[in-house]
């Protein structure tokens, strides 16, 4: 798992509204539509938000909130 790293205020509210907006897990295509913005960009927020530890890759296209964050952390 990757080390915790800070994100900023406009990447802590997209996520906020994709925690809120899905059940769980997230796909590529609910944070695309969820945000307002195409898949390829969706795709690489995911995969920003991964690499700074604060989502976690479950397959290709389909994420997480990162294990051992607390749930109200991550959608803050």
């Amino acid at each position: 798992m990757n080390t915790l790293t800070g994100i900023g205020k406009i990447d802590r509210e997209r996520m906020a509204a994709i925690i809120r907006g899905t059940k769980g897990t997230v796909s590529v295509d609910e944070a695309a539509r969820i945000l307002n913005v195409e898949s390829s960009d969706a795709a690489k927020m995911l995969v920003r938000w991964a690499k700074k530890g604060w989502m976690s890759r479950v397959r290709r296209g389909l994420y997480v909130c990162a294990s051992g964050i607390p749930y109200r952390r991550c959608a803050a």
